[in-house]
């Protein structure tokens, strides 16, 4: 087995303050909406992601391998719950 080379600690810096930056700009932006705005975009979000189970669903070919195992491993535990209820 092969093991994956580490990610260069410079690298990992560059991402970690690029991560921060665009979460205060996240942060910026929805601090300025009004409250119908939020909502909206909340809402928005909530669509895309049900829109987004209902692709998973229907072309299961378009889902990466990895996000497939994890939707196929969600779904499990999914209908596991919904039996024991």
């Amino acid at each position: 087995m092969t093991k994956k080379p580490a990610v260069p600690a410079f690298l990992v810096d560059y991402l970690d303050k690029r991560d921060a930056h665009r979460a205060d700009a996240v942060n910026a932006v929805l601090a300025s909406l009004t409250d119908r705005e939020r909502t909206l975009v909340h809402d928005a979000a909530v669509m895309g992601y049900v829109q987004g189970r209902e692709w998973a669903d229907a072309f299961p070919w378009l889902v990466p391998v990895p996000a497939a195992e994890l939707y196929e491993q969600w779904k499990g535990e999914r209908d596991r719950a919904s039996a024991a209820a």
